[in-house]
């Protein structure tokens, strides 16, 4: 039985969902959070991303306090793209109401949640027909477009992490907020659920123009705590404006996150690098779920 719990599990995370938001803004009560790059990686991604894919400094930053953000990770043009790709694929309907939770939980829950999301992938089928978004020649298709962007920050953060990240299980979607979207603090990842092979989250956000009457910030909960601040300790947090061209990685069971209220539309490319399944994950993974998105 628990066999078949851990194969079902993976069959989750093809259907999991996720988002966040980040770029630097402190507030009162928050706290500033305080290997080398391939030259391979770089060359291949000189036209679409920043030059240093993750530099020694974000590798410590993110191995030393859980998360790191990185602005200008990808040029302005092809946040255009992306973001014109998110407006294509929902007209062609190829988004839906994003749910919370995972396994027999899955539900949905707009108390806690209001955003659209739709699954990325190579060679998903209900995507590459849509003619509109471009097919195989697509911004996340096409040689240099998302998906090799993405898999390149894998490889480079694989230098860091203590165990392999499985290409096989990369989750990747698109996450829209509509005015007045939102997502309650979460983690995301919880032990005894599929959740637990996510070892880093991104988050790559794709708003044009954003300023601060926008909201959609994501809020980075520094007070210990889980899906909950801790009783009798006080609120300690950094707020990320979800600014186009941010990157934002943070380590999946370590970070408590929201995203505030939303004021206008708001968009971002959200997932999961997770490490591939271990024998003890057969005895670890119960069939209780939990374990929330970005």
């Amino acid at each position: 039985m628990r066999a078949n719990a851990i194969l079902s599990a993976m069959a989750v995370l093809a259907a999991l969902t996720a988002e966040t938001s980040l770029a630097f803004t402190v507030r009162p009560g928050a706290q500033r959070g305080s290997t080398s790059s391939n030259i391979e990686l770089r060359a291949a991604l000189a036209t679409t991303a920043s030059p240093t894919i993750l530099s020694p400094q974000d590798m410590k930053k993110l191995a030393d306090d859980g998360f790191v953000i990185i602005h200008d990770f990808i040029k302005q043009d092809l946040i255009g793209e992306l973001r014109n790709d998110v407006l294509t694929l929902r007209e062609n309907d190829a988004f839906r109401q994003a749910k919370i939770g995972q396994d027999s939980t899955n539900n949905l829950n707009t108390e806690i949640r209001i955003a659209e999301t739709c699954f990325l992938g190579r060679n998903r089928n209900e995507l590459l027909t849509i003619e509109a978004a471009g097919g195989k020649d697509s911004v996340r298709d096409r040689s240099g477009g998302l998906y090799d962007i993405l898999d390149n920050l894998r490889v480079a953060l694989e230098g860091v992490s203590e165990t392999g990240l499985d290409s096989s299980l990369t989750e990747l979607l698109f996450a829209y907020y509509p005015k007045g979207g939102f997502y309650r603090r979460h983690r995301d990842a919880i032990p005894n659920s599929a959740s637990l092979l996510r070892k880093y989250s991104l988050l790559l956000y794709l708003n044009q123009d954003w300023s601060e009457k926008d909201g959609g910030q994501l809020r980075i909960h520094l007070d210990g705590g889980g899906d909950e601040c801790p009783a009798g300790v006080a609120p300690k947090f950094i707020d990320v404006e979800p600014k186009g061209g941010t990157l934002v990685l943070f380590k999946s069971d370590a970070i408590p996150h929201e995203v505030l209220n939303t004021n206008s539309e708001r968009f971002a490319v959200v997932g999961w690098y997770n490490r591939g399944v271990s024998a003890a994950d057969i005895g670890n993974l119960g069939e209780s779920a939990g374990g929330g998105d970005l």
